[in-house]
């Protein structure tokens, strides 16, 4: 049965988990082409300023499908978290077309004491960032 990775982090200890094994180096690759709509609308933003909302969507859900398919790799392996995360952003671009990927590595492990859960910030941190 393959185990389920809990935990993926970009530092290469965590305190307070005893690492049994490393399984070593996973990586995950995307690439996914920009369409003539995306790329219209990034020309706008280059020519009247601010953000490619568009772009940003689809670099996040490349960055997104990079990780849950970092993580199928090491649960592949019998790891159970992954240390290490380095992940990379680029584009591809010629013959007017342009593309995106990101490739996520990290270094497969498995511990036996983890348990990681969710936590958010306190109520009185989250209005301090966000000004309210």
């Amino acid at each position: 049965m393959q185990s389920k990775v809990k935990l993926i982090t970009t530092t290469s200890i965590v305190d307070g988990i005893d690492i049994e094994r490393y399984h070593g180096v996973v990586s995950a690759r995307v690439v996914a082409a920009t369409n003539i709509f995306s790329d219209i609308m990034a020309d706008f933003s280059d020519v009247f300023g601010g953000k490619s909302v568009t772009y940003q969507k689809q670099l996040k859900s490349i960055y997104d499908e990079a990780i849950v398919l970092l993580s199928e790799e090491a649960a592949k392996l019998g790891a159970n978290l992954v240390l290490g995360l380095k992940v990379d952003h680029n584009e591809i671009s010629g013959r007017n077309k342009q593309m995106f990927f990101v490739t996520a590595t990290g270094t497969a492990a498995t511990a036996s004491s983890l348990s990681v859960e969710p936590t958010s910030p306190p109520d009185d941190v989250s209005r301090q960032v966000t000004g309210q």
